[in-house]
This record gives structure tokens, C-alpha cells and sequence, in this order.
């Protein structure tokens, strides 16, 4: 397998995933939340159900009439999917920090010397990648020559 196929497939693969949901508590409408689930307890007590029902059933009809409340009243965001590219670790992750900063003291300084780090970084970063992705392409096509 080639470095552009195994790169294809890994992106491919991120597609199919869905991205996580979580509540977005700051957008939440908390009165009808509020007023949902004060209804359910009206109707819960008015009803009799208290005493009829088992406790594992008093606490499904809860667990329901809490989820359909939050899903009805609180808004939903996508958690962030990030690209996680199998040769960035924290080395590289590290180095690119320290590329940054140089850059920003770099144009804030203009100094010769701070841009010749700058480079020199930059330089030793693009190394390391292109480090990285031969590996993992060796690793791949090691894996595909196995199976």
C-alpha cells in the first residue's frame, strides 16, 4: 500500500465516524426545562403512580421524561473531530509550539537572529514530519506485505 493510498483510506475512515454530541448548556431554554419537568411531577402525583409502581419503574419514567425534557430544551454541538494523522506525537506537537513562538518573536522583533531560529526550526520540523510519514508508510506497506 502507498503513502497517498494509506493516507486516502485513513480519511475515508474519518468520514464514517460521527462526531460526538454534548449539551450546550449555555443556550438552554431552563424555564421549559424547568416547567417540563415540574408538569411530569404533577402528573406523576395527580396520577396515583407513586405507590403503584416499582422504584426501577419510577425511575425509568424519570431517566425518560429527563431525556426527552433535555432534548426538547437544550440545544446539541458537535464535539470538535480532529484529524489525528498517525505521525504527529508529541515531539512534533512540542516543536510546532516552539516554531510559533519564534515566529511571533520573530515579527515582533524583526532581529536577524530570531528569524535564523525561526527557520532553523522551521527547517527541523519539516524534517521530523516527513520522519514521521515515511515511518508510518514503511509500517504500512510492512503491514500489507504480511497479509
Amino acid at each position: 500500500m502507498t503513502l497517498s493510498k494509506y493516507i486516502l483510506t485513513y480519511q475515508q475512515n474519518l468520514r464514517h465516524k460521527h462526531p460526538e454530541t454534548s449539551l450546550y448548556t449555555k443556550k438552554a431554554d431552563w424555564t421549559g426545562f424547568k416547567h417540563s419537568m415540574s408538569k411530569y411531577h404533577t402528573e406523576i402525583t395527580n396520577s396515583g403512580q407513586y405507590n403503584d409502581l416499582s422504584v426501577d419503574k419510577l425511575w425509568d419514567s424519570f431517566t425518560t421524561e429527563l431525556h426527552q425534557a433535555s432534548q426538547k430544551h437544550i440545544p446539541t454541538k458537535q464535539a470538535n473531530n480532529r484529524n489525528k494523522l498517525p505521525w504527529v506525537n508529541q515531539d512534533l506537537k512540542r516543536i510546532a509550539r516552539k516554531r510559533d513562538r519564534l515566529y511571533r518573536k520573530h515579527r515582533s522583533s524583526g532581529l536577524p537572529n530570531d528569524r535564523k531560529q525561526f527557520l532553523n526550526t522551521k527547517t527541523s520540523l519539516s524534517a521530523k514530519i516527513q520522519t514521521g510519514i515515511s515511518h508510518v508508510s514503511r509500517r504500512c506497506t510492512e503491514y500489507s506485505s504480511i497479509n
